[in-house]
């Protein structure tokens, strides 16, 4: 079990149920993802993100450890399930709160607090569909499955660069991660529709 896809599920999910009044597992999903994206941008590799995501395929991006993570919580009674809709329960607040205190996932809740943030400014809606125009989700379309955001893949290397001039266009004078992100994902969604 990874205890990151644990501490992410929890985090996201207490925040999208005090917007949303429970959350789906698309929306994990997509905004885990997003976070990763958001640690990429920081300077992080990938990899420390600590799991991996695939592509479905209905093209979104997917990782199994949140699946995992999902099923455990819900088994556990952390969250709850009626259909295809998950809530907090009364446990999972208090364990996601005796989580956050911990200093081991300071790093993450950065990229994970921002993702959240862009669904202040933005629809989930819009944040999903400007991640299609992503250019790592945009190469995997025409595979069956592929792994997502791996250093040495062609379609990673233009993402870096997507950031590189993103960086120097916002003169990386901005502390806070939502004005890059938000940037970011308006650009991808004008670029998606032409």
């Amino acid at each position: 079990m990874n205890h990151l896809a644990l501490f992410d599920i929890l985090f996201l999910g207490k925040n999208l149920q005090s917007k949303n009044d429970g959350f789906t597992l698309s929306e994990i999903q997509i905004l885990s993802y997003l976070s990763c994206l958001l640690s990429i941008y920081s300077g992080n590799l990938s990899k420390e993100w600590s799991y991996i995501f695939t592509k479905t395929e209905y093209g979104y991006p997917f990782s199994s450890d949140l699946i995992q993570g999902i099923d455990f919580l819900v088994k556990e009674k952390y969250i709850s399930k009626t259909d295809n809709h998950f809530s907090m329960t009364k446990t999972g607040f208090m364990f996601s709160d005796k989580l956050q205190n911990l200093n081991s996932y300071n790093k993450r809740k950065e990229f994970l607090e921002t993702s959240i943030n862009c669904l202040s400014l933005t629809p989930f809606g819009v944040i999903r569909d400007s991640l299609f125009a992503d250019p790592v989700l945009l190469s995997a379309r025409s595979k069956t499955k592929t792994i997502l955001l791996e250093e040495n893949n062609y379609s990673t290397t233009i993402l870096f660069d997507q950031f590189k001039d993103l960086k120097i266009a916002i003169n990386n004078e901005y502390k806070s991660l939502i004005i890059p992100a938000i940037t970011w994902l308006s650009g991808n969604l004008k670029q998606q529709i032409g």
